[in-house]
This record gives structure tokens, sequence and C-alpha cells, in this order.
């Protein structure tokens, strides 16, 4: 579908004011808010913020971690939006009790349903994932119980299929919610130069992704995240101060490729553009 052909409502090449400055951060958390989630999200903000990430040869400096949106302006969905945008890893936090309740979402679900709040961040998470930008993380968060005194996540069984984390047999097949759509579209229209690179050759020509422009589902959208083809899931599980340590020391080590193999094609563009300067001038 050529682009001049496509609904405003799911046009992603219309313009809008751009906000100069984005902030960055090395980890976005999506969780669901308003549930059991939310503590867990806190606690982990909380301790990744008390690490050091390493950048450069020498440089290192505490991790940057967005949560959730402050005050207006702008709209707590356009902070997220940007955070998105301007996060090096976006972190999905699966528990149980996320998708528990998925079979009770409509068409027409209200936008301030937590559930829709949440369902349309992972649609934009997974149009950044398809274009390559972004690190994504599903972390399934075992039940906690009390062990020993002690505070632990379950563990799993290594034949798990994660079913009891997705509920994929809860989502109708072709449920498509109108809030997230929007709520989705509108976030990735916050950074013009990626509105604008979803031209028509990557309407038209990649027809094994799907995306959210075609009429992507909740379900297909669900089930991408549950793939481990192409979404290995992280793990929380054991004694929980434990596993949060762990958790963040692997984050820490995840940043610290990305950032080693971003500044390397950095320096090797460098160098590839003078090597054209110098062969030019010659």
């Amino acid at each position: 579908m050529p682009a001049q052909n496509i609904p405003n409502k799911l046009c992603l090449h219309l313009s809008r004011k751009q906000d100069k400055t984005e902030e960055r951060f090395d980890i976005c958390v999506c969780y669901r808010e308003g549930g059991a989630d939310s503590a867990l999200a806190e606690r982990l903000r909380d301790k990744l913020e008390g690490c050091n990430v390493r950048f450069g040869e020498f440089d290192k400096r505490r991790l940057r971690v967005f949560l959730k949106g402050g005050a207006a302006p702008p709209s707590a969905n356009v902070q997220v939006a940007s955070a998105l945008f301007g996060s090096t890893v976006i972190l999905l936090l699966v528990s149980r009790d996320t998708f528990a309740d998925v079979d009770k979402l409509r068409e027409d679900s209200q936008a301030k349903d937590w559930l829709v709040q949440l369902l349309w961040k992972y649609q934009m998470t997974l149009e950044l994932f398809n274009a390559g930008q972004h690190k994504v993380v599903p972390l399934l968060i075992g039940r906690k119980h009390e062990k020993n005194g002690r505070n632990e996540f379950e563990l799993f069984d290594k034949s798990d299929q994660h079913e009891k984390f997705w509920h994929l047999r809860k989502i109708a097949s072709d449920l498509k919610e109108n809030s997230v759509v929007k709520n989705a579209l509108d976030g990735l229209r916050c950074s013009e130069t990626f509105a604008k690179g979803l031209d028509d050759e990557m309407l038209t020509q990649r027809p094994g992704i799907l995306l959210i422009i075609r009429g992507r589902s909740v379900k297909q959208s669900v089930m991408a995240f549950s793939s481990t083809d192409t979404f290995m899931p992280w793990k929380l599980k054991g004694v929980r101060d434990n596993a949060i340590t762990k958790l963040c020391r692997e984050l820490t080590l995840l940043l610290e490729s990305a950032y080693e193999k971003r500044d390397t094609s950095s320096l090797e563009n460098t160098m590839s553009g003078a090597r054209r300067v110098l062969e030019a001038g010659c």
C-alpha cells in the first residue's frame, strides 16, 4: 500500500512539531502499572540507578533508567514514547499477572486501561526492534514466596513453554484495540526521522514483517514477544535480592557490549569517510 493511499489515522508521514532536545536513557522499563508488577519495577529502577556502566576506554557513569512519565507538559504518553526512542535497552516485565485478564480486552476498551497502556508500548517496541534500533529483553518473573525467612522467586522448568505468562489462548486472534493502535502510532510520530523512514519501500517490499500499519493484532504482538526464536526471555528466579543483583549485572554487561559495538562502528565509519576524502584528493 503506497503511503499516499494510507488513511491519515494510520499514516506515519504526518509531520508534527518536534522537540529539539531528546533525553537519553540506558534502559526503559515497560511494565503494567496499577498492579503487582509496579513494586518490582520501582525496586529494579532504584537498584539499576545505583549501577555504573562503562563507555569508551576509561569513562563510566551511573545508569539512566526511565520508569514512567512525570508531570505534563509534554503528556505522559509523549514522555514514554520519547523514552522508548531514547533508550538502548527496552526491558519488558512479564509476570503471571501481567496478561491474566487479557480476555477482558475489547476493541473499544478505554485508553486509560492499564493493559491498553502497556500494549501500545509493546506495539511501538516491536516497530523499533524491527528497525534494528534497540535491544529488547522480555523478563519473565516467577511468583514470589517466602522460604526460610527470605523472599524468593519461583524456579522455572526447562520444558516450560511460558504460556502461563503470555496467556495467548485467552486472546482473540483478530482483536485490534483502537486505543492501542492510536497511541502506538502517535508514539512513533514523536520521531519525525523514524516516521519518515517507514517509506513506501518498507511498506510494500517487506511482507515478512508485521507492521502496525498493516493491521497487526494484539495477539500477533504478544506472540512475537513470546517467541523464543526472536526473543530469548531472561528469567528472574531464586532469592529475590540475589536475583535482582544478577539481573542488574547482566543488563550492565549488555549495555557495555552495545556501547562498545556502537563506538567501534562509529570509528570505522569515521575512518572510512577519511579514506574517501583522501582518495578524492589524490
